[in-house]
């Protein structure tokens, strides 16, 4: 089962970091498909979390497209809030279903628009924070309970508010996903729920197909391809997700 893992890993990881995401409900989706134990789920996915994303924000920031008041309002929020749902071991569904109609609504719209998402306005620092910091303390609390960055949420944030170009977005995006991965995989270490001792092949390939995926998106992609890129990834994954809430 190990080789079939680290084959999907990799094609995941490159996909997902070609759009700065860093693929943690993919991952969760094919460990419960081939039978990892549940309690494995969270910690292994932010761990392949935690590389692709640091491997995409890498090429995305050395391309010139990163840019710290994107992200830092909404780190403020996520940050201890991922590090809280990385502790705390509840039950999921309610976050499952806000989870699918948010991202449905946002994979729909952005394959549809046919022009690509432009930056309108610039982040007020004096007006951001009352939207950034709750939104990323929702996302951060989500990172830490199942195992996602958050990414897939924060880029349509910024794209639908205007506050960021489309490779803006995904830097900002990919830096996101490698601290709330981080807080939320200490979360579960504290909780003693961290047993990577057969993951190092995953995390090795995981690593080659975000640098991979990185350097093509930051390099290769056209901003109406990359933001299509998105919706399809934001749609599959909604499907994923409500498909386990349905079997």
């Amino acid at each position: 089962m190990l080789p079939l893992i680290c084959l999907i890993f990799f094609g995941i990881a490159f996909v997902y970091a070609s759009a700065g995401m860093g693929g943690g409900s993919a991952y969760l989706a094919t460990m419960a498909l081939l039978g990892v134990p549940k309690a494995l789920l969270p910690a292994v996915a932010l761990s392949c979390n935690t590389l692709v994303s640091s491997s995409s924000f890498y090429h995305y920031f050395k391309g010139g497209h990163f840019r710290w008041q994107n992200v830092i309002p909404f780190m403020v929020g996520s940050v201890p809030f991922a590090t809280i749902g990385g502790v705390l071991e509840i039950s999921d569904f309610l976050f499952r279903v806000l989870l699918v109609t948010s991202l449905a609504f946002s994979g729909i719209v952005m394959v549809l628009k046919k022009e690509s998402f432009q930056k309108r306005k610039t982040l007020s620092w004096s007006n951001v924070w009352w939207i950034a910091v709750p939104i990323g303390a929702f996302l951060g609390l989500l990172a830490g309970l199942i195992g996602i960055g958050g990414g897939v949420f924060l880029i349509p944030v910024l794209l639908f508010f205007g506050w960021a170009k489309t490779k803006e977005a995904a830097a900002a995006g990919a830096f996101f996903i490698l601290v709330n991965s981080l807080a939320g995989l200490a979360g579960h270490a504290v909780a003693g729920r961290v047993a990577i001792d057969w993951m190092w092949p995953v995390l090795l390939v995981v690593l080659v197909g975000g640098w991979l995926g990185g350097r093509f998106g930051s390099f290769k992609y056209s901003p109406v391809g990359l933001q299509k890129v998105f919706g399809a990834i934001i749609l599959f994954v909604a499907f994923k997700i409500g498909k386990s809430l349905i079997l």
